[in-house]
């Protein structure tokens, strides 16, 4: 964005209820978290790292309107072929920020600068009903992992589209007579097919952001 931060800043009320609300502002993204598992609503997490900080009178808070993604309206393929067997994922996108602070007379961060490249990683359990994703990690194949996730109002709609993944972990658990689980991580690399690591797509009826 500038020289002092690597991306566009933005500004967040925190309204604890305590008479007046926190105001930080110079915020960088430095990951954003999609999470579900099997009979819960999707969840986001956000890790901000900000330079300042201010007392302000809270403001009147907005909620959206459309009902949440839910874990029954997912699908997703792996390699072109549908897969069924997940039971937790976590879909997480890293920026690899960090705050730099410098002599001078403010106690606030003077820069929000990279630390390494972007990271695009995909993690979660699933039942381990074939061996072609072993198989996939012990050859450390690359394939397209692909996430639909449907809302209930039209059009609201979100996609995740690695083109090239790679697992970094694929581990089998076996729990007493339960079903046999898989833990699995990988992450996003460069397609050469599609000249980027990852594609997020949101469609909703939102008019500005």
């Amino acid at each position: 964005f500038d020289d002092r931060a690597a991306l566009a800043p933005l500004t967040v009320e925190l309204n604890r209820d305590v008479g007046s609300a926190g105001l930080y502002f110079d915020n960088n993204i430095n990951a954003l978290a999609f999470n579900v598992a099997q009979g819960q609503l999707m969840g986001l997490t956000a890790e901000l790292l900000g330079a300042h900080r201010q007392k302000n009178a809270p403001g009147t808070p907005v909620f959206p309107v459309a009902t949440p993604f839910r874990w029954d309206q997912v699908s997703a393929s792996y390699n072109g072929q549908a897969v069924l067997d997940i039971r937790q994922l976590t879909l997480r996108f890293a920026n690899n920020l960090e705050l730099s602070y410098t002599l001078g007379l403010s106690k606030s961060a003077y820069r929000i600068k990279r630390t390494r490249p972007q990271e695009v990683t995909a993690a979660g359990v699933m039942t381990f009903a074939t061996h072609s994703y072993w198989d996939a990690f012990l050859n450390q194949n690359e394939a397209r992992l692909f996430f639909n996730f449907a809302g209930n109002e039209a059009p609201n709609r979100l996609t995740w589209d690695m083109g090239a993944f790679r697992f970094t972990k694929f581990a089998p658990l076996v729990n007493n007579a339960g079903l046999v689980e898989a833990a699995f991580e990988g992450r996003g690399t460069y397609s050469t097919t599609s000249a980027e690591a990852l594609r997020v797509t949101l469609v909703n009826t939102q008019a500005w952001y």
